[in-house]
């Protein structure tokens, strides 16, 4: 089977999947919710589940190739992400292998890069670290709440990714990387691949020209993985709105915030879509 078919279509998968959902449960620090039925969304044709990606060891990758952009779509088989590395397994690392990988950016902040196992990556992949800091040192899920609405405290988490400078380094110099690929694949991972990796989705896929339903769409998909909401829309609401507040506009936190050029955003394009 090709490695970017679905990771849940047997049921061994499916049964699978409730095991990695739990260690991803544990990743973000809090108990599994299960996704309200009123919390669906209308998703573009095809399975939804069909866009992730069966890594052994790993947790929620999938493709964000097929979303319509400015004159095309995202090109499929180049542009993946999800969740952290250091648990894959022999099988995994050759399933790794076949997506023919040019670079892997990790934004683990450090003190979660000391803890953590090194990403296992096939030979020649190139490791771009993007250390994405958290105020407090924590990049979990707050404890005890409600998960039944968005946290609060995630909330803020995404406001700094718009407002801390580090965060403008780190998501800054993960957007100019890319641009520089030339259109070969490439994975973006924090702990889980939820949220500092989707707000880097979102920041790239609107730099495509992907409108925000297709944006928060792609973003809802880690709930699948995790079985549960951990991802909300207002979280990228809140991103986008502190854009407005702090850059005026999404031009000028990408020129502004992370030192984005318009060629950077042209190479982008050109290489991303088809």
């Amino acid at each position: 089977m090709p490695a970017h078919t679905s990771a849940f279509r047997t049921s061994r998968r499916i049964s699978r999947r409730g095991a990695l959902a739990g260690i991803g449960a544990a990743v973000l620090g809090i108990a599994v919710s299960r996704v309200p039925a009123a919390h669906a969304v209308d998703f573009p044709p095809g399975d939804p589940h069909n866009r992730f990606v069966d890594v052994d060891g790993a947790f929620n990758i999938r493709d964000v190739g097929g979303w319509n952009a400015s004159g095309g779509t995202i090109a499929p088989r180049v542009f993946y992400r999800g969740g952290a590395l250091g648990w894959v397994s022999d099988a995994g690392l050759t399933q790794l292998s076949a997506l023919k990988l040019a670079v892997n950016v990790n934004f683990l902040s450090r003190g979660e890069m000391e803890k953590s196992k090194p990403d296992r990556l096939p030979k020649g992949v190139r490791t771009i670290s993007a250390p994405v800091e958290h105020p407090g040192g924590s990049n979990s899920h707050s404890g005890g709440i409600d998960a039944s609405k968005p946290d609060p405290a995630v909330l803020a988490k995404f406001r700094d990714y718009v407002t801390l400078k580090e965060a403008h380094v780190s998501f800054g110099l993960a957007v100019r990387e890319i641009a520089a690929l030339g259109g070969r694949p490439f994975y973006l991972h924090c702990s889980s691949g939820t949220y500092r990796t989707g707000w880097a989705t979102a920041v790239l896929m609107t730099i495509l020209g992907v409108d925000r339903d297709q944006v928060n769409e792609e973003f809802l998909l880690s709930n699948l993985a995790f079985g549960a909401t951990y991802a909300w829309t207002e979280y990228l609401d809140t991103a986008f709105e502190q854009i407005g507040e702090s850059f005026g506009s999404f031009d000028g936190y990408l020129a502004k915030g992370l030192g984005v050029s318009d060629a950077d955003r042209g190479r982008l394009r050109k290489a991303l879509t088809a």
